[in-house]
């Protein structure tokens, strides 16, 4: 699995090393939507499993934006609240 963020908000991941890449944006949380994908991070032990960090301070939201998805994209849950206080 390839995964593919933009700074507008989009998401793309390839299963076939890049021949055809599927857009995720839609499936994004609200939040996160049009926001800046600043890194993802598929795990190492499942394919199915990958970690997005979103930034959205442009659009005045300075809130930890992090995201965990279990099903390659389709769905996404936070996991900001489990993340230690970011000095605020």
């Amino acid at each position: 699995m390839l995964w593919a963020g933009t700074d507008d908000g989009k998401l793309w991941m390839t299963a076939d090393e890049g021949a055809n890449w599927t857009d995720l944006s839609a499936n994004l949380p609200e939040a996160a939507r049009g926001q800046w994908m600043n890194r993802i991070e598929a795990s190492h032990h499942d394919a199915n499993v990958a970690y997005l960090a979103v930034t959205a301070f442009r659009s005045g939201n300075y809130a930890p934006l992090l995201y965990r998805t279990d099903d390659a994209g389709k769905t996404w849950r936070s996991i900001a609240a489990t993340c230690p206080s970011m000095g605020r």
